[in-house]
């Protein structure tokens, strides 16, 4: 077993060119592995043709994870939501909300700075009319593996309307 990072494979051996094939799709463009998101164990075949001749050879190979995908996968995902929370955060909460989510490979977590008034599960609780609006932080972390990005973002969560209550006496007609 060989360790391979992602880029182009050689194109030729001594004049003879070589075609490459691999056993997973999505790995193999041209002559060049492609970079993947987690470690692969995947076979390459190399096709060497010479007049007449043919000859193969199988390499397995581990196809190592790409540290600069997996970081570029996770800024657009952190785009992604700051987008959508933006948009969804954008006037103040009055109820209860469900956080947005991502791909299987992709984990999202949730962290209030008032979890009274919105939980890491996106329950609102409203402050009452003499507290008046609450304004704080959510903090968002997107993760892929052992590679993290987080980033925060304000959020209100509304007052309860004031409410009067009228203890005086009805006299009625």
């Amino acid at each position: 077993d060989a360790v391979q990072n992602a880029g182009p494979l050689p194109s030729e051996i001594s004049g003879v060119p070589i075609k490459w094939s691999a056993n997973i799709p999505n790995v193999l463009e041209e002559n060049t592995l492609l970079p993947t998101l987690t470690d692969q164990e995947i076979t390459l075949t190399a096709l060497l043709e010479y007049n007449q001749a043919m000859r193969t050879k199988v390499f397995v190979v581990t196809l190592k994870k790409s540290e600069e995908l997996i970081d570029q996968t996770l800024q657009e995902a952190l785009t992604l939501l700051q987008t959508e929370l933006e948009t969804l955060l954008a006037n103040p909460l009055t109820e209860s909300m469900s956080f947005p989510m991502l791909t299987d490979e992709l984990t999202v977590s949730y962290f209030s700075d008032e979890p009274y008034y919105l939980s890491d599960q996106g329950t609102v609780t409203r402050p009452s009319a003499t507290e008046g609006d609450k304004s704080f932080y959510l903090h968002v972390t997107v993760a892929m593996q052992d590679t993290q990005k987080t980033f925060s973002i304000p959020v209100t969560v509304k007052a309860l309307e004031k409410t009067s209550i009228y203890t005086g006496i009805y006299q009625g007609a």
